[in-house]
């Protein structure tokens, strides 16, 4: 999915050909950060969706596993519109969101102000509704066929 470049010291890292040609988007490196920080918020929902018994896809019927089940935002609160509606109610843009720099082969950027965090997973746990679902029900055509995914 890339290419690694190895220095002369030995050092290497990764090399994304689509990003050398269309270059990074601010939105790009925003969002997956974003996401990062309400992981734990994610994490408690699975587990505690599945101490409560067997879960099923909403979708396509399929018994769910903890290891193989997605996480969804119930519309209309979809995580977009939960960082639209942050981003309005503290009067920022995506450029204001503080997040690490380009690191050697690291997949994802973090946030790194922690009054931003300390908003940004406060409103998410405040607003958001979250279902879980298939790999395959989360990805499939059925959400956008009835109107569930943007």
């Amino acid at each position: 999915r890339c290419f690694h470049i190895v220095r002369t010291d030995g050092s290497s890292t990764d090399v994304g050909y689509i990003k050398c040609i269309d270059g990074e988007k601010r939105r790009q490196l925003v969002r997956p950060a974003l996401r990062n920080a309400i992981l734990p918020q994610i994490l408690q929902f699975k587990n505690e969706q599945f101490a409560a018994g067997i879960q099923k896809c909403p979708y396509t019927n399929e018994v769910l596993s903890s290891d193989s089940c997605h996480v969804d935002h119930l519309p209309p609160m979809t995580f977009e519109t939960l960082v639209t509606e942050w981003l309005k109610q503290v009067g920022s843009d995506e450029a204001d969101v503080q997040i690490t720099g380009r690191e050697d082969n690291a997949s994802a950027r973090l946030m790194t102000n922690e009054l931003q965090i300390s908003s940004w997973t406060t409103h998410h746990q405040k607003h958001a509704r979250l279902r879980i679902l298939s790999r395959r029900g989360n990805l499939s055509d059925s959400k956008i066929a009835a109107g569930l995914k943007p």
